[in-house]
């Protein structure tokens, strides 16, 4: 969670009249910061990529109103790593217990919930954490996910002798996709970018968008790009697939990294490239992390076929507290029941 990425978001959605009206919350010892987070009032499910709409239609059926919730995430984000930020202390760990506390309270005077979603990995499976949210009885929901570690990988050869004969050979063909295509591959930083490119990823992202109808995450608008450049250059990145005739990029994928953990979020095309997807959003972040001092990598939601590009299935979480006992205990129950 960088406050780079977090302010451009933020902005994106108060601009564009989204359901996202913040709701953070820091305490602080004089003038040292002690614990901070970021929550949101939701008016809806839009972007949060925990997709809980059924239980809306229950909380209704129940004579309960879902929205306004109280959520905990990055918006639009669907990648692992919201927590509550707190220095390693007992003092932080007080502060982190009264955010905690002061959220449900929050939730509980609006006879609404609190979720957390998107939880970071190595936050969660702490024993102080999992004591801490287990007192106050809520419930945990798991959520199918992918990841990818470097673990003792040396290189981009290394990592593919690790996959069978057959994901080996597709690997090698998708990787040689853009050559193919008579097409050039270039990863580098958005702030290192000519300023065209901003504007291209914005009108890929919009056709990518443009496939899906009434189901598509078209959450972003062009603006949003130019800023994420500006403010978070750093983090930003693109892999981009170049044509000798063209000045701007044909094809581009948009990841958030800090050169050790990467997270893949955008892609577009112009037109239909055979397995340019898969060489632009995965091969290729993959062979340069592998080049570089790279540890992980988020592919982002959905799709099986990333197993078949050496990604691991992965169990992303969330937590729910539901001031409505009777909802909070149906739906805790069911989610031990189903997931024991």
């Amino acid at each position: 969670m960088r406050w780079e990425w977090l302010k451009v978001l933020e902005e994106t959605a108060k601009r564009t009249h989204q359901a996202w009206k913040p709701q953070h919350a820091m305490v602080w010892n004089d003038q040292k910061l002690i614990a901070a987070a970021v929550f949101w009032w939701r008016e809806d499910s839009w972007g949060d990529f925990v997709f809980d709409q059924e239980i809306a239609f229950l909380a209704k059926k129940l004579g309960f109103s879902w929205y306004p919730k109280l959520v905990g995430t990055v918006p639009f984000t669907a990648a692992m790593g919201w927590r509550i930020l707190h220095r390693e202390s007992p003092e932080g760990w007080q502060a982190m217990a009264n955010i905690l506390d002061a959220a449900l309270g929050l939730a509980a005077t609006q006879r609404s919930s609190l979720n957390l979603l998107w939880l970071e990995p190595s936050w969660i499976s702490q024993p102080r954490v999992q004591a801490e949210l287990s007192q106050r009885q809520g419930f945990f929901w798991p959520h199918p996910h992918f990841w990818w570690e470097r673990g003792n990988l040396k290189n981009y050869e290394d990592f593919l002798s690790h996959l069978n004969k057959n994901d080996r050979r597709n690997a090698r063909r998708e990787l040689n996709s853009a050559q193919q295509h008579g097409l050039e591959i270039v990863i580098q930083k958005a702030s290192e970018s000519p300023r065209e490119w901003h504007r291209t990823m914005a009108a890929l992202y919009q056709k990518t968008n443009d496939q899906f109808g009434y189901y598509a995450a078209r959450f972003l608008d062009n603006e949003f790009f130019e800023q994420a450049a500006l403010t978070a250059g750093d983090w930003v990145w693109y892999v981009a697939a170049l044509s000798p005739q063209k000045s701007t990029p044909i094809a581009m994928s948009f990841f958030v990294s800090d050169e050790v953990h990467w997270i893949g979020r955008y892609w577009g095309e112009e037109s239909f490239y055979k397995n340019l997807h898969f060489q632009l959003c995965y091969h290729e972040p993959l062979r340069y992390i592998l080049n570089g001092t790279g540890r992980s990598f988020d592919p982002g939601m959905g799709s099986p076929h990333k197993l078949q590009r050496g990604f691991w299935p992965y169990t992303a979480m969330s937590w729910h507290w539901v001031s409505n006992r009777q909802l909070n205990e149906i739906l805790r129950r069911s989610f031990e029941k189903i997931y024991s």
